[in-house]
C-alpha cells in the first residue's frame, strides 16, 4: 500500500482472501499437471513406444513436457509458477479482488484451465485413434 492511500481493512481482507483463492487455484492446477505427468510418463509413454509407430505432434509435445515435468527438472518451474503467479498478479494490480475485473480474471483463469484440459484429453486419445484404427481396419486372415 501506497504511503498515500486511505488504508481499508475490509478491502484488504477481500484483497487477501482473494489471493489465497487465486493461490489455491494455481496450486490444485500445479497438482493436477504434476499427477498427469507422472502417469503420462509411466503408463502413457511406456504403452506408445510398445504399438510402434510415429505419434501425432502434439502427443510428442505433451509426451516431451510430461518427462521433463515427471523426470527431470520441470516440476521446479511448474511449483515456482503456482507459487509466484498469485504474488506477482498480487503485486501487479494490488487492488484486483475489489476492482470490477476480478471476477473476469478468476473466469479467464477458469476458461483456461479448461482449455488447457481439453488439449490434454486430446493429446493423449490422439494415438489411440492414428494407432487404433489402421490396426483395426487390417484384413483378417482367412
Amino acid at each position: 500500500m501506497l504511503p498515500y492511500e486511505a488504508h481499508d481493512g475490509a478491502a484488504d481482507t477481500d484483497a487477501r482472501r482473494a489471493i489465497e483463492g487465486l493461490a489455491g487455484f494455481f496450486i490444485i492446477v500445479a497438482g493436477f499437471v504434476h499427477f498427469a505427468s507422472f502417469l503420462i510418463g509411466f503408463v502413457y509413454v511406456p504403452a506408445w513406444r510398445a504399438m510402434g509407430g510415429k505419434l501425432p505432434a502434439v502427443t510428442a509435445l505433451v509426451a516431451a513436457c510430461a518427462q521433463w515435468i515427471a523426470f527431470g527438472w520441470g516440476w521446479v518451474a511448474l511449483w515456482t509458477a503456482a507459487a509466484a503467479a498469485p504474488m506477482f498478479v498480487g503485486r501487479l494490480r494490488p487492488r484486483w479482488a475489489t476492482e470490477g475485473n476480478g471476477a473476469y480474471l478468476l473466469l479467464a483463469l477458469a476458461v483456461t484451465l479448461v482449455a488447457g484440459m481439453a488439449f490434454l484429453l486430446l493429446a493423449l486419445a490422439a494415438p489411440e485413434v492414428t494407432i487404433g484404427i489402421p490396426v483395426n481396419a487390417a484384413p483378417r486372415p482367412k
